[in-house]
């Protein structure tokens, strides 16, 4: 916006004040002049009805119709009248006059007088009517009236008043004001302790001003001391700080460059702002050309998409992955795929949302591991006939079929027996996991009452509680509770429970069994009151081979592949496996499966 100065301003003012007060005091005197306009013009028209009634009454009485027609003319000759009608008595118009510029409907104003003749008893009695109608005074006209009278000597009056006035702040506050300005624009632009050279000031307020500002100027120059030397060691500061942050940023990428992990920053886009040299190795990119592209061509199964309907189908979401480690399917630029482990996690930069994803490729372990499982397959079937075999043999000595044995020679057999079943329970647990990791294993799902498969369990563990004196706990509600299963893969699932859970129970201690509902699910759950699971063993407690301590496992038994089978076998049934545990207050493991609406009888 263009700058005004302060004289042009307020002769601005001036004028526009010196308008609309004239105007103001025009408009006042001519609504004074419209309220007394309409009953002058009445007064008016009063006289003109009484000044010819005498006339009209004479003629009326001798029935001269022309004396009327005149009368009524005459009354018309006024400028204001606009219409005049002469009636007697009966309603009889005698006479009837109309200007010839009258303007129907439009507002008027109309006066009847009556006619009366005075008889020699001295009564009157009314003889006619005599109606003069004239137009009512308009705003307009009066206010044009108004504005002939005394509009000039209005405006000069006022005019003179605001000039003296304008030529007083003139002298008191613009000229002060100016002198002001004047100093401030002159003073030197590093000088701002020279003093200003101000003209004295009238009016108290002007005084002040300059007072204040000369204060403030000396203000100014103090802070522009303080402001410098600031600037001065905040320029150290940022120096040394981005010294820092240089240093830093280059320790973290030399600490990316040596990963062998591919390390990927992600936006909300699912496209790819920044990854580490590991990356473009690991999927055979080179230089930079991973910059820009969408993480689909690297993983196609994954979409950066949170909502279900913005995803294209068949593919994840990145939010799923956020704090878990998945095994997903990569491809590399020749159009290759191999086994990839990924973990993502939620940034911020600059406000905006991100992901940093990384990235391993675990295509050698999962060639391992398919060696390893085909080897214990191979290993296992090539056992199980053998073992059979020597089983029945060492049962057939030991039950002394074949004589009677020496002490010593009865004791090794049986020895000899047991481990031959327990190698036998291990090779039954090699052979489940193995169709059930190749997808061979059947299963016969039909709707059961939990609550008698339960008891079932626990009737077949009921042997094994004996030698530790544990006792057996089971809490089931009194209404049935359905679910999907296979109860034999059932029965398999909850013994692994009950035997560990024995396992690990003190002497004479307690296990107990449960069965509650939660929501929409059914969740079987046994608990013992035993060390409980260390924390070093909790995040692997579900993988095969697992042991919580070695000493604990060689004194209690077990393969290792018992929760890795029951996870599996859950998971086949719809269902999902888990544990609570307090270290040295036992553990509780569990399962949940969906729950069935109880038949009809």
């Amino acid at each position: 916006m263009k700058a005004v100065s302060l004289s042009r301003a307020l002769l601005r003012r001036f004028l526009l004040a010196f308008v609309l007060l004239t105007v103001a005091i025009l408009l006042g005197r001519a609504l004074l002049d419209y309220q007394e306009s309409r009953p002058r013009a009445l007064a008016m028209l009063n006289q003109l009805a009484e000044t010819a009634a005498p006339g009209a009454t004479s003629a009326i009485w001798d029935y001269q119709g022309a004396l009327l027609q005149a009368i009524a003319s005459g009354i018309g000759n006024h400028p204001a009248v606009q219409s005049v009608l002469i009636s007697d008595a009966r309603g009889k118009v005698w006479a009837h006059w109309q200007a010839p510029s009258a303007v129907a409907n439009e507002p008027s104003l109309t006066v009847s007088h009556e006619l009366l003749r005075r008889a020699a008893n001295g009564q009157s009695t009314s003889i006619g009517h005599l109606l003069i109608n004239s137009q009512a005074p308009s705003f307009s006209a009066v206010f044009t009236q108004s504005l002939a009278r005394s509009g000039l000597s209005i405006a000069l009056l006022l005019l003179l008043l605001l000039g003296l006035l304008w030529l007083l702040i003139q002298r008191l506050v613009v000229r002060p004001l100016s002198n002001l300005s004047h100093q401030l624009e002159s003073l030197p632009a590093e000088d701002y302790l020279q003093p200003l050279q101000l003209q004295p000031a009238v009016v108290s307020e002007i005084a002040s001003l300059q007072n204040t500002f000369a204060q403030l100027m000396q203000q100014v120059a103090r802070s522009h001391a303080q402001i410098s030397q600031h600037n001065a060691q905040l320029g150290l500061r940022v120096a040394e700080r981005t010294a820092q942050l240089s240093e830093q940023a280059q320790h973290t990428g030399a600490i990316l460059a040596q990963i062998v992990d591919a390390v990927l920053s992600i936006d909300e886009q699912g496209l790819i702002h920044s990854c580490n040299p590991a990356a473009e190795r690991i999927f055979s990119y080179a230089g930079s050309a991973l910059l820009g592209q969408n993480i689909s061509v690297l993983i196609p199964s994954l979409a950066v998409a949170t909502a279900a309907s913005e995803r294209p189908a068949g593919r994840s979401s990145i939010a799923a992955l956020l704090g878990t480690t998945s095994e997903l399917i990569g491809r590399r630029a020749d159009a290759s795929t191999f086994a990839l482990e990924v973990v993502a996690s939620p940034i911020t930069r600059q406000g905006q949302p991100m992901f940093v994803a990384m990235l391993r490729d675990i295509s050698e372990r999962k060639r391992v591991e398919r060696m390893k499982d085909e080897f214990v397959s191979t290993v296992s079937h090539e056992l199980r006939t053998p073992l059979t075999s020597i089983s029945g043999a060492l049962g057939l000595l030991a039950g002394g079929v074949l004589g009677p044995l020496s002490a010593p020679a009865q004791e090794m057999v049986e020895v000899a027996l047991s481990n031959s079943k327990m190698l036998a329970m291990l090779i039954n647990d090699l052979l489940d996991m193995d169709k059930l990791v190749a997808g061979k294993m059947r299963f016969d799902l039909q709707a059961y009452d939990l609550a008698p498969l339960i008891q079932e369990a626990i009737q077949a563990n009921g042997q094994y509680a004996l030698p530790r004196a544990v006792q057996l706990d089971c809490v089931l509600p009194e209404q049935p509770l359905w679910a999907t299963v296979d109860k034999q893969r059932l029965q398999q699932a909850l013994n692994n429970f009950l035997s560990n859970a024995l396992k690990f129970s003190p002497p004479q201690g307690r296990v107990e069994v449960r069965l509650a509902v939660l929501g929409e699910h059914l969740r079987i759950s046994v608990r013992d009151y035993g060390q409980g699971i260390p924390d070093a063993f909790r995040a692997c407690i579900f993988q095969k081979f697992a042991q919580a301590d070695g000493t604990s496992t060689r004194e209690q038994g077990g393969t290792g592949l018992g929760l890795a089978i029951t996870r599996e076998l859950v998971e086949r049934m719809g269902g999902r496996v888990g544990f609570d545990s307090v270290a040295g207050n036992g553990a509780t493991f569990w399962l949940e499966l969906p729950r069935l609406p109880t038949p009809l009888a």
